[in-house]
């Protein structure tokens, strides 16, 4: 009973502070509670993605294996990240949780220049871009033909007159 009226307390005291002009607010519809969220880097052949995530240090990200082969993060700045093997389709469980603000890079194992990085406490941003589609060719248009006039066929105009 005490939380909810601590809460109900909290919440008067923001509307006064918002609508007196003292704060703004940026309003982050996301999956989870405003407390803690739970955020989903998916490993693919070509790297992360996303490839850079924004979240509060109270969030957790996940990794998605959604290559063909059992694929390994690990971090030389944390050795506490190392996710052990992940095998194809199936997501590290029990997340990471930073609990402090900065940043932390990490890499596959299996090809250490495909990185990725989650930084804390600057909003959160941290939502799997689509895939990006393939180019398709076009077909680059032939000349169109001249026609010729009717009784000088293979007579270009100007060249051999006499």
């Amino acid at each position: 009973m005490k939380d909810h009226l601590h809460r109900i307390v909290l919440a008067a005291l923001a509307v006064v502070a918002v609508s007196s002009g003292l704060v703004s607010i940026v309003l982050d519809v996301t999956r989870g509670s405003a407390a803690e969220q739970q955020h989903v880097i998916e490993l693919l052949n070509s790297g992360f993605n996303p490839e850079s995530c924004w979240l509060s240090r109270e969030d957790n990200f996940t990794f998605i294996n959604k290559t063909k082969s059992t694929q390994r993060v690990l971090s030389d700045q944390n050795p506490n990240l190392d996710t052990g093997p992940i095998e194809p389709g199936a997501t590290f469980v029990g997340g990471y949780n930073f609990g402090f603000i900065g940043s932390l890079s990490f890499y596959m194992e299996s090809n250490p220049a495909l990185t990725g990085k989650v930084t804390t406490d600057h909003g959160r941003q941290c939502e799997p871009l689509p895939p990006t589609p393939t180019p398709t060719n076009t077909p680059t248009p032939s000349p169109t033909p001249i026609p010729t006039p009717e009784g000088r066929k293979g007579l270009i105009p100007g060249i051999g007159r006499e």
